[in-house]
């Protein structure tokens, strides 16, 4: 039956060594998402492209639409402005619907999948859809092309992007979502930086929805709030371990991520959402994220641009319920496995099983590092981080370490 196939023996027991161990992320339903991290697939020979350290300063662009004065798609002009500017989506996601009347998301369950043909097509017999009701944003926190949040200080990041999030939040309604993709690797094309803010009306999209029934189950079983509890055992028994943490924040390795970097900037007590902010912790969540995107721009050498990363704020809805276990948090992800190299979730992550190639040590150790040095050039004022990147010789001797 196999003439023609060659079989190598099977290798030799390893008696344990270099095993492949894996997390359970809390997040996920009930810890179903099991993560192996098998870093020495770190070691496997890549034969395809790398990823361009693109990090030449923003070129001024006239046909920037975010601009002031720049020509939007929709033949709209993007007005003057000095501080930040918000505007609906011209390509939005998700509509508003005959009315903006916003569903409980306490009550309301994940979708399910089809159990049955009639479920699957419609009367016409093609697939069957469900609205998608809800409003989409454009967030732009500075008119200046370049002003990326790592070169921001914390004063301005507090004006120009936290007061534009709780602006977001305040003025929608459901399931309020504010994220930032910035960079080519994560699939941006416009350089201006800016953020997008969604309000789901109807619908619990799965990833939120998965997080909210993790954490209410949680605080059911334990009391205890999970987001607080994780950051409370972090800091006191692996402290080694956190970037930075001021008295109400805290920025540290996500240990439970799928992606190949994955952080997270949590609460230290109790904050429902972004409206709930107090002045004192706006300011000390921008000292927080100065930190981090000033750290990022040096780890991955992108001092002019800053990192290529998606972050993403988790919070309450906004509707008639409460959510005692919600607490808001932001995650950090990025694409990059190494400096110049991308990881692609193939087929089988594509099948459901991701897997990361790197371990909580092996970012610690670069991002710690790297958070130390900005440190020593201060966080509160705008710093210019090219010499230090320079000095930090990230590619040879951080990174390939």
């Amino acid at each position: 039956m196999f003439e023609n196939i060659i079989i190598e023996p099977r290798r030799a027991n390893t008696d344990g060594q270099g095993l492949t161990r894996a997390v359970l992320d809390p997040l996920a339903d009930r810890g179903s998402t099991v993560v192996p991290i098998a870093s020495k697939r770190q070691e496997r020979p890549w034969q395809g492209s790398l990823s361009s350290v693109d990090d030449e300063p923003f070129p001024p662009d006239e046909t920037c639409l975010l601009c002031p004065g720049g020509k939007r798609a929709n033949g709209k002009t993007t007005p003057k402005f000095d501080v930040g500017l918000l505007f609906e989506n011209d390509f939005p996601v998700l509509s508003p619907g005959t009315d903006l009347e916003v569903a409980n998301f306490s009550s309301l369950p994940l979708i399910e999948p089809p159990h049955s043909i009639s479920q699957l097509y419609d009367q016409e017999n093609d697939p069957a859809a469900i609205s998608l009701t809800g409003e989409c944003w454009v967030g732009v926190y500075s008119p200046e092309h370049d002003r990326v949040m790592s070169k921001m200080n914390p004063d301005e990041i507090r004006k120009h992007a936290i007061e534009m999030y709780v602006t977001g939040y305040n003025m929608l309604g459901g399931l309020i979502r504010v994220g930032e993709n910035k960079g080519k690797s994560v699939g941006n094309s416009l350089i201006h930086p800016h953020i997008q803010i969604y309000a789901d009306h109807k619908i619990l999209p799965l990833q939120h929805g998965l997080s909210l029934r993790a954490q209410k189950d949680w605080q059911s079983r334990d009391g205890k709030n999970m987001m607080l509890e994780i950051t409370d055992f972090e800091l006191k028994h692996r402290s080694k371990d956190i970037i930075y943490a001021n008295k109400d924040w805290a920025f540290y390795i996500w240990p439970f991520g799928v992606y190949p970097f994955e952080a997270v900037i949590t609460p230290r007590h109790h904050i429902a959402n972004m409206s709930d902010l107090m002045d004192n912790e706006k300011k000390s969540l921008a000292e927080v994220m100065a930190i981090m995107t000033r750290t990022l721009a040096v780890a991955f050498a992108r001092p002019n641009r800053g990192a290529e990363y998606m972050m993403m704020a988790f919070q309450e809805p906004k509707d008639d319920s409460k959510y005692p276990y919600q607490d808001l948090y932001f995650r950090v992800k990025t694409y990059l496995r190494q400096l110049d190299l991308t990881k692609y979730f193939a087929v089988m992550e594509s099948m459901g099983q991701y897997q990361r190639d790197t371990t909580i040590q092996w970012w610690v150790k670069r991002i710690k590092k790297a958070s130390e040095e900005v440190m020593k050039l201060g966080v509160d004022d705008e710093v210019d981080l090219t010499e230090l990147s320079q000095r930090f010789n990230i590619a040879s001797s951080i990174f390939n370490s």
